[in-house]
């Protein structure tokens, strides 16, 4: 095999190689976007019906010592009463 058919097909391989990067990373790069799109859609309907109902959503973050909680009138219950 000569030196110019051994450079040919190199070059073959590498412009097949960019080619396939390139279409991953735009794959990749697309998926993202419609992941991205799907939890925001997710996080409004919560939102929605999180602001539609009665009921409150809290959260607490354990090793940071810090807490959340939807509104004003959300308290903890431990529900005996």
């Amino acid at each position: 095999m000569g030196s110019l058919q051994t450079a040919t097909i190199f070059l073959v391989f590498f412009c097949a190689g960019l080619i396939l990067l390139i279409l991953g990373l735009f794959i990749q790069k697309s998926g993202n976007r419609r992941a991205r799109e799907a939890l925001h859609k997710s996080e409004q309907r919560h939102l929605l019906a999180l602001e539609s109902s009665t009921d409150g959503l809290w959260d607490w973050e354990i090793p940071a010592g810090r807490s959340w909680k939807s509104g004003p009138d959300v308290r903890l219950d431990s529900g005996h009463h």
